[in-house]
């Protein structure tokens, strides 16, 4: 046991100096940053096209009688899902920004060096033959847990995201983004903003083709919203959640939770 824990602080004392891991771990952060910021984008674009149609309206005479139907009418419903989705990205983001205090301060010189020490020391009480200061080996031991989650909690939280955002959900974020570019492209190209009146049998199919085009846009459009949702609620809110119920949660428990120091002396004098 001594062995194994002494090889496994002094590989990460190595990470702990290592920039690599932390800019890494930045890049990966950006790039999510990045990906709200798109899919905020593309909504947002979506919503400017929604209140350009607004008093948009398309009007036919079957039988002598003017019929109009408004556009905007038809677009409120998601416009409100836009709506509620700017929210969740609200959230997200700031989520995403205290994710970033958190990573930035495992970043410092005096975190790493605060790591270092601490480590080195704990290692220290490994190796000594006779330990009878179970104080000394119990405060050290929690203070090496609480330098350690502020050190790599962050880092290693970022790394698992990335994992469960690569395999779970990139492709449905891919596919939605997609999706709602090219409806948006679709609304641009089948309506003008003028509004639209047909006389004759032949102009007014072409109205109700335009409205049945529209409500399957706009159907297609929500069930992309709601998938985009999803993605960001998961990987941005609840998982974040996650994490700082767990942060907190350790760092209780190594500040108040039991630990068997007993045992771990008992340990280290067969060992030793």
């Amino acid at each position: 046991m001594k062995i194994f824990l002494t090889v496994f602080i002094v590989l990460l004392s190595f990470i702990n100096f290592s920039s690599n891991v932390d800019t890494a771990a930045l890049t990966l952060h950006e790039s999510t940053f990045d990906r709200s910021l798109a899919a905020f984008a593309i909504a947002k674009a979506l919503n400017a096209v929604i209140s350009l149609f607004q008093g948009t309206q398309l009007s036919f005479t079957p039988i002598g009688m003017g019929v109009n139907i408004s556009i905007g009418e038809i677009l409120d419903p998601l416009n409100d899902l836009i709506e509620r989705f700017s929210w969740i990205m609200l959230a997200a983001t700031i989520s995403l920004g205290i994710q970033k205090f958190f990573l930035l301060i495992g970043t410092k010189l005096f975190i790493q060096i605060a790591f270092f020490v601490s480590s080195v020391f704990f290692i220290m009480l490994l190796w000594m033959k006779n330990i009878k200061n179970r104080t000394l080996l119990n405060i050290s031991i929690r203070l090496f847990i609480v330098i350690f989650i502020f050190r790599f909690a962050t880092i290693i939280f970022i790394y698992l995201n990335q994992f469960i955002y690569s395999s779970l959900l990139e492709n449905d974020y891919n596919s939605a983004s997609v999706t709602l570019t090219s409806t948006n492209q679709q609304i641009n190209k089948e309506f003008n903003v003028e509004a639209t009146t047909a006389h004759g049998l032949k102009e007014m199919f072409d109205v109700q083709h335009k409205l049945e085009t529209l409500r399957s846009l706009i159907d297609n459009a929500s069930r992309q919203i709601i998938t985009l949702s999803t993605v960001f609620v998961l990987s941005s809110i609840m998982l974040p959640l996650l994490y700082i119920w767990i942060f907190i949660f350790s760092i209780r428990f190594a500040i108040t939770g039991k630990i068997e120091t007993e045992n771990i002396l008992q340990q280290i004098k067969r060992e030793s």
